[in-house]
Order: structure tokens, then sequence, then C-alpha cells
């Protein structure tokens, strides 16, 4: 009710299915039988789900929405929703990964250098190692190569949580 800016005297008596529109994640209208409450109905179960619902004025808000139905004799008399308000979690969640990718992009650039150094002591462009020298400089190099690989997958995840990730289809 109040969470979606109804009162109960606007709802009182009526299908809160067909009153309250919930939206897909494009912001189209989903049809009554996709509705949660509606599969509570026909699982005879109680369902947890995540969607976005218009308030009486137009304005969408995310919502985690658990269903169940109240069955009377195996038969679907009414049911109880309860609707939480996700946007502060959405937005922290989504400032994470926006943090994550800047701080992934940040390390990058001394992720390189150590890289690109390393591999000029190895090659003997700077002169000639010690055995010694050649197995720690060779250990940097390794540990360095894990860096970069656990940055570019942070990236990866943190560009699936934005939405932002890139495909590239190849044969």
């Amino acid at each position: 009710g109040k969470l979606l800016g109804w009162q109960p005297s606007d709802l009182l008596g009526k299908n809160l299915i067909e009153v309250v529109p919930a939206l897909d994640l494009e912001g189209n209208m989903i049809a009554q039988d996709s509705r949660p409450l509606h599969h509570a109905f026909k699982a005879n179960a109680p369902l947890a789900t995540v969607a976005s619902y218009q308030r009486k004025y137009g304005t969408v808000i995310p919502l985690s929405v658990t269903t169940r139905p109240i069955m009377v004799d195996g038969k679907a008399i009414g049911g109880v929703v309860t609707y939480r308000d996700i946007s502060e979690e959405q937005s922290t969640a989504h400032a994470k990964s926006e943090f994550v990718t800047l701080a992934s992009h940040q390390l990058r650039t001394p992720i390189s250098a150590i890289a690109w150094l390393s591999e000029l002591l190895l090659n003997g462009d700077i002169g000639r190692l010690s055995a010694e020298q050649r197995v720690h400089i060779d250990g940097i190099h390794r540990s360095n190569q894990r860096m970069a690989d656990l940055v570019g997958e942070m990236l990866i995840v943190s560009s699936l949580d934005l939405g932002t990730l890139v495909v590239t289809p190849e044969k």
C-alpha cells in the first residue's frame, strides 16, 4: 500500500495484480499471469523474487517480493504479499561495482610496469643476472601475472554487474 503510494481505501475490494503494475527490466508491464502471486498460486508454494513496481503516481521502484498463497481445501482464496524496497541496496551494489572497475583499471598500470621491468631483467636486456637473482625475478614475474589475471577477472565480474560487458562473438 503505502510503499507504492496507495491508501488502503484505494485497494479495498480490488485485485492487487490488476491495480498495481509490475514491470520487467525493460520497463514493460508484466502480464497478469506472469506475476509473482500468480506463480505462487499455480505452484501452491511461497515465492520470493525481485521486480519493479509502478507507484500510484507513475514512478517505478525495485522491490523484493515475497508471496504466499492462502489455501483452503486445496483452493487459493487469496494471498499474502510482502514488499521490501531494495532501491538503496541496488544503489550500493552499483557503487561497489563501479569502485571495483575503477580500482581494477588503476591497478593495471603498475602491474604492466612490473611485468615490463621484470621481463627486461629476465631477458638480460639490462645485464646478466645471477642464478639466485633470476629465481627471485622470475617469482616476481609469475606473481605479477597472477595479479594481472585476478584484476582481469575482477573487471569482468564488475562489468557483468554493471551490465557493461561487451561480448564480441568470433568463430
